[in-house]
């Protein structure tokens, strides 16, 4: 089933990961070496298994982590930034792509 974020009065439909999947394909130009995704409860966090230590991500460089937002699907890639303020929220899922 595919969703469809809308915003109606105060009711907010999220993406779904097909969505984030197919907005990070067509935006994010190295897609293809991110090979996991960690779907929290605001957003999918899309990263490359070969930088990961202790099957976490490490932050920074070409390949650092980033996010597609739930809430409207923009891409941001501020992921430290996001983790710290604790804005991704803390239930975790992880998908391969």
């Amino acid at each position: 089933m595919i969703e469809l974020k809308i915003r109606m009065g105060d009711r907010v439909v999220m993406i779904s990961f097909e969505q984030a999947k197919k907005k990070a394909q067509d935006s994010v130009s190295n897609f293809q070496e991110f090979d996991l995704c960690v779907e929290h409860d605001n957003a999918f966090v899309f990263y490359s298994g070969s930088d990961c230590e202790d099957e976490k991500p490490v932050i920074g460089g070409y390949t650092s982590p980033f996010i597609v937002w739930k809430k409207d699907g923009s891409i941001d890639f501020g992921f430290a930034a996001a983790m710290f303020d604790d804005t991704l929220g803390n239930e975790l899922k992880e998908t391969k792509l």
